[in-house]
């Protein structure tokens, strides 16, 4: 019987059984407790981006502490980070990328990135075929059950009860506090976890050294960063001399 986090077995039983049988009960015991004081000990996550790391982290969290809780945020509708191509202004993915790495490298080891995901045979794929490829292997290990889409990480802070507890003891480090907004009805919460990894990319703001700001604020209909770039449409770029720096 388990009884408070410890199993109790009659003595008679166990001694009646063969040397083997016991064995694997005893081996099938030992797994069960480990198993079991990862799930009692209510392990908390949060991940905040789904992209193609943040999705990692969900598949391995999932896997490895399967009895943990497991947020993953996501402001946006679907999976995919920086591969999620809206066609936006001021987005960091252009309409007709493609990848300037082999999927035969990009791939998950335990997933490979094959031709059944891509449009063509080409091994340096679009952004489309990356996108597909993302989906396929959230769809394939259940991970949209640990997604909170349409949701956007405000701040994150330590606890506040645990703060004044801690000390130099990692043991006693505080939680963290992560408080988030919904923006499809607007309601904020917060939410305390014992671990948060940040897998939100860094191409949503584009850098500007400060030395060019005034070529930018001077000449805003000819200076544009890369992260406007979408297309080579004539109206913009035809019959111009272009000056790309970087």
């Amino acid at each position: 019987s388990l009884k408070e986090g410890h199993i109790e077995i009659d003595k008679h039983i166990l001694h009646s059984m063969p040397v083997v049988t016991r064995c694997i009960l005893i081996g099938f015991i030992f797994i069960s407790l480990i198993y079991a004081g990862l799930a009692m000990s209510q392990t908390s996550v949060a991940v905040i981006g789904s992209g193609a790391a943040g999705l990692a982290c969900a598949r391995q969290f999932s896997k490895i502490l399967p009895g943990c809780v497991l947020d993953v945020f996501e402001k946006s509708s679907d999976v995919g980070g920086v591969w999620n191509y809206s066609g936006k202004p001021n987005a960091p993915m252009y309409k007709n990328l493609r990848t300037n790495l082999p999927k035969e490298l990009m791939g998950y080891r335990e997933f490979p990135f094959t031709k059944k995901y891509t449009k063509d045979e080409e091994s340096y794929v679009t952004h489309q075929d990356v996108q597909t490829y993302l989906r396929a292997y959230c769809d394939n290990f259940d991970l949209h059950k640990f997604i909170k889409f349409n949701t956007k990480v405000d701040k994150i802070n330590y606890d506040a009860g645990d703060l004044a507890a801690s000390s130099d003891d990692p043991k006693s480090y505080p939680r963290l506090k992560v408080d988030y907004t919904n923006s499809e009805d607007g309601t904020s919460s917060s939410k305390v976890y014992d671990h948060v990894v940040v897998a939100n990319g860094h191409y949503a703001r584009p850098s500007i050294p400060s030395n060019l700001q005034g070529l930018f604020d001077d000449f805003s209909k000819k200076a544009m960063h890369a992260i406007a770039y979408d297309e080579p449409d004539r109206e913009t770029f035809g019959d111009k001399i272009i000056l790309c720096i970087g």
